[in-house]
């Protein structure tokens, strides 16, 4: 698929709501969602791709007792910055 596409530029849409309702809160839970590790390595694996930008939305502090939500968003964000930044570093 990367290579029909390659020239195609992309942007990363993160959703909480997204994410298993068992380890973040948040408005909308989808059962069966991705854990915070999935969506790590998908970001990690997709970071040599034609990426333009990312959003992360629907972290909802309210619903999470403990702040995972906010963190595992942070983290989220942070990763994908680290992948844009490793494919700007001089070799």
């Amino acid at each position: 698929m990367s290579r029909s596409v390659a020239s195609t530029s992309r942007w990363q849409a993160s959703s909480a709501s997204s994410s298993c309702p068992a380890g973040i809160g948040t408005g909308t839970p989808e059962p069966g969602g991705l854990t915070t590790a999935q969506a790590l390595t998908l970001l990690e694996e997709l970071a040599g791709e034609n990426w333009v930008g990312m959003d992360c939305v629907e972290v909802a502090p309210p619903y999470d007792h403990a702040d995972l939500s906010s963190n595992a968003a942070a983290t989220l964000v942070w990763t994908y910055l680290c992948g844009q930044a490793a494919k700007k570093a001089p070799e």
